[in-house]
């Protein structure tokens, strides 16, 4: 079964997390005005626990092994001296490799989707006059698709299974302003996606799951 590479996401939240708190003395505060951007980058995951229900009083542990995809996302806004507002839409996807119930595991080749259109609030502080560090939280709806996995033997254990609901993120990132109207930033971001149920028999019922994904991106100010 295929085993994910780690990626660095940890210590890339720490760094910018860190930065957030060294605000260099004179550093000049952003203008008032409205923005548009779009941001890309991946995502980071390994595993998303289930659980699968055979029968009536039959239910057994699971999880899909998954390794990191591709993240994308496009935000308009306001920002104000040391604030921003935006409303958020964003998507990705991942790969599934493997299927596990019990102590029954395979290989499979297969992908997911989620998607998410959040309202996001930060706190902005200018660390010099250039450079800016922003946190913040958002929270709107998710949703998120899972396509049917089974085994060899021929039971279809996992059926496809898709779900909309809450969906809320944290987010740390710094921006570089390198026109007047130019930014470039990295960020870190970390969205929750609601709980899915396929529903039926065979069922399976996953947790709601943490994505964390790294990224890089552009904005203009106007």
């Amino acid at each position: 079964m295929k085993t994910m590479k780690p990626v660095p996401h940890a210590f890339l939240l720490s760094a910018l997390a860190a930065a957030l708190t060294c605000a260099t003395a004179g550093a000049a505060a952003a203008q008032p005005g409205y923005y548009i951007g779009l941001h890309g980058g991946t995502n980071n995951l390994d595993s998303w626990p289930a659980t699968v229900t055979l029968g009536p009083g039959v239910s057994l542990p699971g999880s899909l092994s998954l390794d990191s995809g591709t993240h994308f996302g496009l935000m308009a806004g306001r920002q104000t001296e040391n604030a921003r507002f935006e409303i958020e839409a964003q998507s990705g996807k991942f790969d599934i490799t493997g299927i596990q119930l019990g102590l029954l595991q395979q290989n499979v080749s297969a992908g997911g989707r989620y998607k998410a259109f959040t309202f996001n609030a930060y706190r902005t502080q200018a660390l010099s006059e250039r450079l800016t560090g922003y946190a913040g939280l958002g929270i709107g709806w998710g949703s998120a698709s899972l396509p049917q996995l089974g085994f060899a033997s021929g039971c279809n254990c996992f059926p496809a299974a898709s779900e909309t609901g809450l969906a809320y993120l944290g987010r740390v990132g710094l921006e570089y302003r390198f026109g007047d109207q130019h930014h470039a930033f990295a960020q870190y971001t970390q969205l929750r996606l609601p709980r899915m149920d396929s529903g039926g028999t065979p069922a399976a019922q996953y947790a709601r799951k943490g994505v964390g994904i790294a990224g890089v991106g552009y904005r203009f100010t106007f």
